[in-house]
C-alpha cells in the first residue's frame, strides 16, 4: 500500500517544468532589478541639494547666499543645519587651513519641505569645500550633502556682476547685449575684461542675496512678488546696489512709487546708498554707473561688489576707546632712572659698604625689580572686565524712513577665553580679519615644516540674535563688523525752501548741514523729534578749504585726519573722515548716543561708549 509520500517520491520532473521555473526566477530578478532602477531617480530627486551664490557667482568681501532643500518629513521636528567651510592654501595637497562653521535651526512641519537660503563668509583661499549637514533635535544625523567652491565663480581682480531678471529668452539676450554693448568702444573693451553677466528667474527673499551683484536689472514683472521679495530688491539698492527698472517690463507703479516720478532716462536716483535707474524698455541702453572697486582692484584693495563699503568700523576707529601704550618720554625716563640706579647708585652703596663683589647680584636683582614695576604699570591701564564699543551709522534719504545700519563693534577682553557676542536687529556678519588666539604673531616654524600656519575661522550661529563665538588673548581686542535695516519714525526732510525738518524720532545733539555743492557747511543747533530749523538763520562756513580739498578722481572726499581719539568725536569731522559720502548734493549729518543694536556678551561686558552717527542725503536744489 503506497505512504502519503510516494507519489512525491515516484515523481519524475519533466524538462517543460524545469524550463518554466527557471523562466519564472529569471522574470522575477528582472522584476526586481527594475524596480531598483526605477526607484533610484526618485531618491536621488527628494535628497539634499545645495546651491551656493547668485547665478553661480559669489564675492568674498559680502556673505554668500547657499540655498538648502530638504525633502519633505514624516512629523514635525527641529532640525539643526551644520554649514562647514575647509579651505586651504594648496589645491593639490588639500591641506586644511581654515574651517569656518556656521549653524542655523529651524523648526520643520510634517509633510512639508524645507528651501532655506543662508547667510555665510567664504574665505579667499587656493581651494575650498563647503560641506552641509543637517541633524535631529536629538542630534542624529538626517542628511549630509557637500559642494566643491572651484565649481562656482568668484568674483575677483575687479570683475564685478550684472545680474538680470527676465521671463523670456528674447528679453534676456537683448538686455545682456545692452548690458554688454551699450557704450563706446573704450567702454566695451573695458567690460569685457571685467563685466560678468548672469541671469535669475526666482527672486529672492533677503537683500544680501544679491549683494554679489554690483547691478541687478529688472526686465520682467514683478506685481507677483511677495511682500518678501519686493522689500529684499529695495534693502539691495538701500544697501549701496545699483537698481536699473525697465519701465515696460516691471508693469508696477507702487514699487518704490516715492523714487519715480521723475522724467525717464534721468540720472540715477539716490536712494539711501544706492542708486536707482530708470529706463523705457529693453531696447535703452543700460550704462551701469562706474563704481568705485574697479579703480581701487587694480592696486589690489578688496572692496565690495558695490563699490559701498560698511563704515561703522571707520566710526569705530574714531570713537571707540584703545589700549594706551607707555609714551617715549615716560620709557626714556623709566629707562634714565634704571640706568642711573643700577649704575652709579649702586656702585656707590656698595663702594661705601665695602662689598663691591656683590655687584653681580645686586645688578641682577634690580633688573628683575625694574621690569616688575614697568609689568605692573603697564598692566594699571589695562582692562579689567570685559568691554564693548559700539558705533553705527544710519544711512538715509529725505524720502523714507528706512536706513541701512553699518555697526562696528569692539570686544576686549582682560583676559585668554572663548566669547559669545550676541546681536540683535536682525544684522548679519561681514567679513573681516580673525585671528585665533592660538596663532603666534610671527610663523616660526612654518617655512622650515613646509606647511602654511593654521588660520582661525568663523564660528556663528544664526538667528535672531546672531552670536558670534571667538577666542581671545589676554588684552586683546577684536572689531566685528555687521549690517542690517532699521525704520525710524520718519527722516530729516525738507519742509520749506530754507526749513529742515527732524520727523526721525531721536534727539541729536550735535547737527550739521553740508552743502558740498556750493562749499557751505551749516552749524545746527541740537534737534529734538519734530523740530525745524531755518537755514537763513544758521551761520555756515566752507567745507573745502586750502588745507583740506576733497578727492576730484572718485567723486568721495576720502580725506583722512589725524584725530585725536582722546578727544570726543565732532560731527564737523564727517567730510574729513573717509566716511565714504558722495561729494555732491547736500547731506544732513546728527550724532546721538542711541539707538544702536544690542549687544550682549558672555562673560558679561561693560558698555564703553556708544555713538550714532545719521547721515540723510537730501539731493541736490
Amino acid at each position: 500500500m503506497a505512504g502519503p509520500g510516494s507519489a512525491l517520491i515516484d515523481y519524475i520532473p519533466r524538462r517543460n517544468d524545469c524550463g518554466a521555473a527557471r523562466l519564472l526566477a529569471w522574470q522575477a530578478a528582472l522584476l526586481c532589478g527594475l524596480i531598483l532602477v526605477l526607484s533610484q531617480p526618485a531618491r536621488s530627486q527628494d535628497s539634499m541639494r545645495v546651491g551656493v551664490g547668485l547665478g553661480e557667482y559669489y564675492s568674498y568681501s559680502v556673505p554668500t547666499p547657499v540655498q538648502v532643500h530638504l525633502p519633505a518629513v514624516s512629523v514635525a521636528r527641529s532640525i539643526e543645519l551644520e554649514f562647514v567651510v575647509r579651505s586651504g592654501s594648496d589645491r593639490g595637497r588639500r591641506d586644511i587651513l581654515r574651517t569656518d562653521r556656521f549653524v542655523k535651526r529651524v523648526q520643520v512641519n510634517a509633510g512639508q519641505a524645507l528651501d532655506i537660503e543662508v547667510p555665510i563668509l567664504i574665505p579667499q583661499a587656493a581651494w575650498s569645500a563647503l560641506d552641509v549637514t543637517a541633524f535631529g533635535p536629538e542630534g542624529q544625523l538626517i542628511e549630509k550633502s557637500g559642494r566643491e567652491l572651484q565649481d562656482f565663480t568668484p568674483l575677483t581682480n575687479g570683475q564685478y556682476l550684472a545680474a538680470i531678471y527676465c521671463l523670456d529668452q528674447a528679453t534676456c539676450q537683448n538686455v545682456q547685449a545692452q548690458v554688454a554693448f551699450g557704450g563706446s568702444s573704450a567702454e566695451n573693451a573695458e567690460k569685457n575684461k571685467y563685466l560678468r553677466l548672469a541671469t535669475f528667474r526666482e527672486a529672492r527673499t533677503d537683500w544680501w542675496a544679491y549683494r554679489a551683484a554690483s547691478c541687478v536689472v529688472l526686465a520682467g514683472p514683478i506685481a507677483k512678488f511677495s511682500h518678501g521679495e519686493r522689500d529684499a530688491l529695495e534693502a539691495y539698492l538701500r544697501s549701496g546696489g545699483v537698481l536699473a527698472l525697465l519701465e515696460d517690463q516691471v508693469a508696477d507703479e507702487d514699487f518704490l512709487a516715492a523714487y519715480r516720478n521723475g522724467i525717464l532716462d534721468s540720472a540715477p536716483i539716490k536712494v539711501g546708498r544706492g542708486r536707482l535707474i530708470r529706463l523705457r524698455s529693453a531696447g535703452s541702453k543700460i550704462a551701469i554707473p562706474d563704481v568705485a572697486h574697479r579703480t581701487f582692484a587694480r592696486f589690489g584693495l578688496e572692496v565690495s561688489p558695490s563699490g559701498e563699503q560698511s563704515m561703522g568700523d571707520v566710526l569705530l576707529q574714531r570713537t571707540g576707546v584703545w589700549f594706551k601704550f607707555p609714551r617715549l618720554r615716560w620709557l626714556i625716563a623709566w629707562l634714565a632712572t634704571y640706568l642711573l640706579i643700577v649704575g652709579p647708585i649702586n656702585f656707590a652703596i656698595l663702594r661705601w659698604l665695602k662689598k663691591l663683589e656683590w655687584g653681580w647680584t645686586t645688578m641682577c636683582v634690580l633688573a628683575v625689580l625694574f621690569a616688575a614695576g614697568f609689568y605692573l604699570s603697564a598692566a594699571a591701564r589695562r582692562p579689567k572686565n570685559y568691554t564693548l564699543d559700539n558705533a553705527t551709522i544710519y544711512w538715509m534719504d529725505g524720502r523714507s524712513p528706512v536706513a541701512l545700519e553699518d555697526v562696528g563693534v569692539r570686544v576686549s577682553a582682560p583676559g585668554r577665553g572663548d566669547v559669545r557676542l550676541a546681536m540683535n536687529d536682525g544684522v548679519v556678519v561681514l567679513p573681516s580679519t580673525l585671528r585665533s588666539a592660538d596663532e603666534p604673531e610671527v610663523e616660526v616654524g612654518a617655512d622650515m615644516l613646509n606647511k602654511a600656519r593654521m588660520v582661525q575661522g568663523w564660528n556663528i550661529e544664526m538667528g535672531l540674535p546672531i552670536v558670534v563665538q571667538m577666542p581671545m588673548l589676554r588684552w586683546s581686542s577684536e572689531d566685528l563688523s555687521f549690517q542690517g535695516f532699521h525704520r525710524f519714525a520718519g527722516t530729516v526732510h525738507w519742509a520749506s525752501q530754507t526749513k529742515l525738518r527732524n520727523d526721525t524720532g531721536m534727539a541729536f545733539r550735535q547737527a550739521m548741514l553740508f552743502d558740498f555743492s556750493a562749499n557751505r557747511q551749516y552749524l545746527l543747533p541740537a534737534l529734538v523729534p519734530g523740530q525745524e530749523i531755518d537755514l537763513a538763520e544758521m551761520k555756515f562756513g566752507d567745507i573745502w578749504t586750502p588745507d583740506r580739498q576733497p578727492n576730484r578722481e572718485f567723486l568721495r572726499p576720502f580725506y583722512y585726519t589725524n584725530a585725536d581719539n582722546s578727544t570726543p568725536f565732532s560731527v564737523a569731522e564727517v567730510p574729513y573722515g573717509g566716511f565714504q559720502i558722495l561729494n555732491t548734493g547736500q547731506m544732513f549729518a546728527g550724532v546721538a548716543n542711541d539707538p544702536v543694536p544690542g549687544a550682549d556678551l558672555e562673560p558679561a561686558a561693560v558698555q564703553r561708549s556708544a555713538t550714532a552717527l545719521t547721515l540723510v542725503y537730501l539731493g541736490d536744489r
